[in-house]
């Protein structure tokens, strides 16, 4: 059986092992989709939280998860957790959920 030189190449590149990717492009991709879920998941919920949480309780919260219509939000201290407790019960949780109702069922605080 004789080969033909174009067959004979294209044996090679299939038979030898092509050299490993070392730049960052799958790295940089995997994480810019990884942002971009997750700005979709909670962009929404993030404006609303800067609308209506008063400033003091903005600077100190990081909303860390919204999972099943449960938002959490993480706190510091013990300070800011009784005062978002405090906020959240006196009507901020209610105007969270009416300002994003498709996602938002219920705000979970976490130390």
């Amino acid at each position: 059986m004789t080969l033909n030189p174009r067959q004979l190449d294209q044996l090679r590149q299939w038979r030898n092992r092509s050299e490993p990717d070392l730049t960052l492009a799958n790295l940089m991709g995997g994480i810019a989709a990884d942002l971009k879920r997750r700005e979709r998941s909670m962009g929404d919920v993030a404006g609303a939280f800067t609308r209506l949480a008063p400033a003091p309780l903005r600077a100190g919260a990081t909303l860390a998860t919204l999972s099943r219509g449960t938002l959490l939000i993480r706190q510091p201290n013990a300070a800011l957790r009784f005062q978002l407790d405090r906020w959240l019960r006196d009507g901020g949780e209610l105007a969270l959920v009416k300002a994003c109702p498709t996602r938002l069922t219920r705000v979970k605080l976490q130390a």
